[in-house]
């Protein structure tokens, strides 16, 4: 039997996925030549956690993030990029 290839999708971020953003966050920061800075990090998670549920207005300053979540054929999940 061959074996299935992995899926990708996109979806929110969510708070468990805090681990596996701030270490793609941070890799991010260092390509472009900069140290994380922990108080922008802290800063940035929480404005993306404060984009509103639904058709509510988003309030001033929101970022929207979406994950992109490779599943392999064991239905293990596993975020590959932000």
């Amino acid at each position: 039997m061959t074996p299935q290839a992995p899926t990708t999708t996109l979806r929110k971020l969510t708070l468990q996925d805090h681990a596996r953003w701030q270490t793609l966050w941070d890799a991010y920061t260092r390509f472009y030549e900069r140290e994380p800075h922990p108080a922008i990090t802290a800063h940035l998670w929480q404005r993306i956690h404060a984009a509103p549920q639904g058709n509510a207005p988003a309030p001033h300053g929101s970022v929207y993030a979406l994950a992109a979540v490779q599943t392999n054929a064991t239905g293990q999940e596993h975020i590959v990029g932000i």
